[in-house]
């Protein structure tokens, strides 16, 4: 989660010659300027710690789907609570990897947006 509650952390909006707000060029919509509000080196630890999430749970899926390939090769899975057993123990990691490898590196976004020079006025 990122926080927007430094003290003396402003955003601001850049006002252009003909007294219209600055748009940004990509989307072409007004923008506002908030980079000096995110503290960097905390969102760059939470990207760090992602990192150690998801290679732990990849990690733990490629030891559960080795173990699932195993049953089912051996055909040791006969009867239904079995089968169900051997989903019950994929599924959970396959969604866990699912849903936290997508976040992007918001560090990178930050350093990276055309308008900002690295959120320097």
């Amino acid at each position: 989660m990122v926080r927007h509650n430094y003290k003396y952390r402003y955003a601001h909006k850049e006002c252009g010659h003909d007294g219209e707000w600055f748009r940004h060029p990509l989307t072409n919509k007004t923008w506002s300027n908030y980079t000096k509000c995110v503290n960097i080196d905390d969102l760059e630890l939470k990207h760090s710690v992602n990192l150690i999430y998801i290679s732990g749970y990849s990690i733990s899926l490629v030891a559960i789907l080795l173990s699932l390939a195993i049953l089912g090769y051996f055909n040791s899975l006969p009867n239904e609570m079995e089968y169900l057993r051997g989903q019950t123990e994929g599924g959970p990691s396959v969604l866990i990897v699912c849903f936290i490898t997508p976040r992007k590196n918001v560090p990178g976004v930050v350093n990276e947006t055309p308008c900002s020079k690295n959120g320097e006025e």
